[in-house]
């Protein structure tokens, strides 16, 4: 099994360009990068090989995580987005990232 720091997986840039991929062996595939966000129109957690091998459907794209706290969702894409923008105010939400 591949193995990534909590580093590795902390720091956006370099966690974008890691990613990975599984195989069925029938034409159909799940792949992301290794923070599970979607940076290609072919990651989905469930591409499904309609006319293999050239016909592709994307069933499931992504699940999404959310942190709940008093009522209040903090989805990770959130804290996600609050690392690259830095225009969100979300407190010490890049913990969630790993």
């Amino acid at each position: 099994m591949i193995q990534f720091k909590r580093k590795t997986c902390g720091d956006l840039e370099p966690a974008l360009h890691r990613e990975w991929l599984e195989t069925n062996g029938l034409g159909g595939f799940a792949s992301s990068t290794i923070i599970g966000l979607n940076t290609r129109r072919y990651h989905g957690l469930l591409v499904a090989a309609t006319k293999p091998p050239v016909g592709r459907l994307v069933l499931l794209s992504k699940l999404e995580k959310t942190l709940l706290i008093d009522l209040s969702a903090y989805p990770k894409t959130l804290a996600l987005l609050a690392r690259v923008s830095g225009s969100l105010d979300v407190s010490d939400a890049h913990d969630l990232s790993c």
